[in-house]
């Protein structure tokens, strides 16, 4: 005997660490809720964008996962093989640009470990301009390694009285090569980055 819950509206953003296409998203055993976070591959589901799109970029692996936007949700139970699949309703997948507009609303938090996330995937130049005074390194590091960062904050990056962030300048392809031969000949430790 097969029974088949009616789906239910669910508003919600699933992180997912795999690349599935869009439709429905089975998983035998496991429920998502809206507000919870499993961390199975990765996965997790919340209630706003920000927060979702904040998750998925601490990730070291974050090129790989895909934010879904979720609009339902329903459960089919199989009384014979005593199996529960639950499914979510994928409706799209939420753009990179748009996770990077949303962590960008973070710019001005108290965390630095956010204003760093900031500084590594925002596209804001207004926002990365204002993350160049930040007075954390590991802030000024990301930003270095941002392609987004205009060439002429990099070229004041390169300035930084520490070590890693004149090395992220060095290795920023879209560092000026005046910069670089200005770094080249400050460190050796910048000069192998270059």
């Amino acid at each position: 005997m097969t029974k088949v819950n009616i789906e239910q509206a669910v508003k919600g953003y699933l992180v997912f660490s795999v690349e599935a296409s869009t439709g429905k998203l089975f998983r035998e055993g496991r429920s998502y809720f809206v507000g919870k976070s499993y961390h199975n591959r990765y996965v997790g589901i919340f209630e706003d964008l920000s927060k979702a799109a904040v998750n998925a970029s601490q990730y070291p692996s974050s090129k790989k996962l895909v934010i879904y936007e979720v609009s339902g949700w329903g459960e089919v139970t199989d009384f014979g093989d005593s199996k529960v699949t639950e499914w979510l309703k994928l409706d799209q997948i939420v753009p990179k640009s748009k996770w990077a507009e949303a962590i960008s609303a973070k710019a001005n938090s108290n965390c630095a470990s956010l204003r760093a996330l900031v500084a590594k995937v925002s596209q804001d130049v207004a926002v990365l301009r204002e993350l160049a005074k930040d007075k954390n390194q590991a802030v000024r590091k990301n930003l270095a390694e941002n392609l987004a960062t205009p060439a002429d904050v990099l070229a004041d990056l390169a300035k930084d009285q520490f070590s890693l962030v004149k090395q992220a300048v060095a290795a920023n392809e879209n560092t000026p090569a005046v910069v670089l031969a200005r770094l080249g000949a400050v460190e050796d430790s910048v000069k192998m980055a270059i």
